[in-house]
């Protein structure tokens, strides 16, 4: 199976590749939970009581934890 898919090299680099892509996916996970809590505990309701919408509220805290 190895050598259909190109040898130790390839199959380390498939399996880099998923790993990388799980730990995104967590992450992502991981931050939509952290938005919802903080919204659900109110933290958030000064904020989304003015003009500022949810998607904006959203892409501000990206913007910054990125």
């Amino acid at each position: 199976m190895l050598a259909v898919i190109g040898g130790d090299a390839a199959a380390e680099a498939i399996v880099d590749g998923y790993l990388s892509f799980m730990a995104v996916y967590f992450g992502v996970i991981l931050a939509v939970q952290f938005l919802l809590v903080q919204e659900n505990g109110g933290h958030t309701e000064a904020v989304l009581a003015t003009a500022v919408g949810r998607r904006r509220w959203v892409l501000s805290w990206v913007t910054v934890i990125g």
